[in-house]
């Protein structure tokens, strides 16, 4: 499975296709929370499995792309009120079983 695209945030969002005004902010918002999520899960998440596999390396699945999708929705239509704990929240409602502890 691929990462989430500008336009699958767009649908998501109720954009259509041809307003190309929020692109640019959309494809910054989805950049970010990407990296948001693979921080939060601690582990890599790659969109093919090599062979042989990284230790602890996952596929990209419904439950990560959703994460991605709605972390980016929601700093898209929050962007001056950030809520932090909302993003936390998402985070662990969205991926939070598939997230590695640190093994500090």
């Amino acid at each position: 499975m691929d990462f989430p695209t500008v336009s699958e945030l767009k649908e998501q969002l109720r954009i259509t296709n041809e307003e190309t005004e929020f692109d640019n902010i959309l494809a910054t918002d989805l950049g970010a929370a990407k990296g948001r999520v693979l921080a939060f899960l601690n582990r890599p998440v790659v969109e093919a499995l090599s062979n042989p596999s990284v230790d602890n390396e996952i596929e990209v699945n419904e439950s990560i792309k959703s994460a991605i999708l709605n972390v980016a929705g929601y700093s898209f239509d929050n962007t001056n009120n950030l809520d932090e704990e909302m993003i936390r929240a998402i985070l662990k409602s969205c991926v939070g079983h598939l997230r590695l502890k640190s093994l500090r």
